[in-house]
C-alpha cells in the first residue's frame, strides 16, 4: 500500500475488515460502503464500527447505498481497495466482469 491515503472497503457488512485495517493501519482514514442500512445499525453497536466512526481521526466513513456507482469513489484515488461483495450468499455478476476490475484498479493511486 502507499504509505498515505484513504483505504475503501465495498461491501462493509459488520466492518471486521474495518476494525483490521485500522489495526494495521491506524492512520489511515477509511470509506466504508455497504449496500443494506440494517446491517450497518446492527454492526455499529455489537462489532466495533461505532468506534471507529467516532475516533478522533474520523477513523471510518460509512456510506450506504450501492458501491458500484460513482459516488463510491474518493478524490485522489484510493490507496487500497477491500473487496467484500455478495449477495444471497452467491459472488455478483459484476465481479465476473473484467471492466469492473479495471474500473477499480484505474481508481488506485
Amino acid at each position: 500500500l502507499p504509505r498515505e491515503g484513504t483505504l475503501g472497503l465495498l461491501g462493509l457488512g459488520g466492518g471486521t475488515a474495518a476494525v483490521m485495517a485500522h489495526r494495521y493501519w491506524p492512520d489511515r482514514e477509511m470509506e466504508g460502503w455497504e449496500y443494506d442500512p440494517e446491517v450497518v445499525e446492527v454492526a455499529r453497536p455489537h462489532m466495533g464500527m461505532a468506534e471507529l466512526e467516532a475516533a478522533a481521526t474520523g477513523a471510518l466513513a460509512v456510506q450506504c447505498g450501492d458501491a458500484f456507482c460513482a459516488k463510491s469513489r474518493v478524490t485522489g484515488g484510493f490507496a487500497g481497495l477491500f473487496v467484500d461483495l455478495f449477495a444471497t450468499s452467491h459472488l455478483l455478476p459484476e465481479l465476473e466482469q473484467e471492466e469492473t476490475w479495471r474500473a477499480w484498479l484505474a481508481e488506485l493511486r
